[in-house]
């Protein structure tokens, strides 16, 4: 079982990620800190049930990111001129007050494999 654990995430930067089938955008905050693996292993895990169910498996470079609205359809965000990210890099010599980032605990995770009628809701409960 996987452990809570902690994502650092840049409210600097926001992104936008379109599902494959270009129905729906999700806006989210990037992490920039040194917690990507945990996210990735937790996106592994998540992906090795969803195949109990006959189901895709997730990206296998996932982005990590915390999705914090959706829209319908595809929706690009603009661009703004100069510095627009913070790198995991940089995260070392950046105030975080300075820079919007903030940390997030993940303790539990909540997912829809599947869509319409044959999609199953989980709830899980990280210790």
């Amino acid at each position: 079982m996987t452990k809570p654990f902690t994502l650092a995430l840049s409210s600097s930067r926001v992104i936008s990620l379109t599902n494959d089938d270009k129905t729906r955008t999700f806006f989210a905050f990037p992490c920039c800190g040194g917690e990507q693996q945990s996210y990735k292993k937790l996106v592994d895990r998540v992906s090795d049930v969803g195949e109990k169910f006959q189901l895709e498996r997730y990206y296998d470079d996932p982005i990590a990111h915390v999705s914090v609205a959706s829209c319908p359809g595809v929706v690009e965000l603009q661009k703004k001129k100069g510095r627009d990210r913070v790198d995991s890099s940089d995260s070392d010599d950046i105030d975080d007050e300075e820079s919007g980032i903030f940390n997030v605990t993940i303790d539990k995770i909540e997912c829809t494999l599947g869509g319409g009628k044959t999609g199953k809701r989980f709830a899980i409960k990280l210790m």
